[in-house]
């Protein structure tokens, strides 16, 4: 995947040579670079560890205060998940995950 640059740059798990603090500067440089262009900038943060065992009742709960889009986006994230694979150029059927 690295040979092919099929990862984007801001992907910075498992890649050689990349860490937490390469995210924490792009992330650092971005609000920099929008900050003096005075423009807005919005970040989310999700700790996921144990999400599944908690996901219905917690942060899907419109008790707490999470807006409706918010909600269904981390839905779709984490309930309607497939991954396809690339074997010999090919892509192949999606599989539930």
């Amino acid at each position: 995947m690295e040979s092919q640059a099929i990862l984007p740059q801001e992907q910075m798990d498992f890649r050689s040579n990349r860490s937490c603090t390469d995210s924490l500067i792009t992330l650092t440089n971005n609000i920099h670079t929008n900050f003096l262009a005075n423009e807005v900038v919005a970040a989310a943060f999700l700790d996921i560890t144990g999400v599944f065992d908690v996901l219905p009742e917690v942060i899907l709960s419109e008790k707490i205060g999470v807006p409706a889009r918010l909600r269904k986006f981390i839905e779709n994230i984490v309930t309607h998940r497939s991954v396809h694979f690339v074997e010999e150029g090919h892509l192949s059927e999606a599989y539930s995950v």
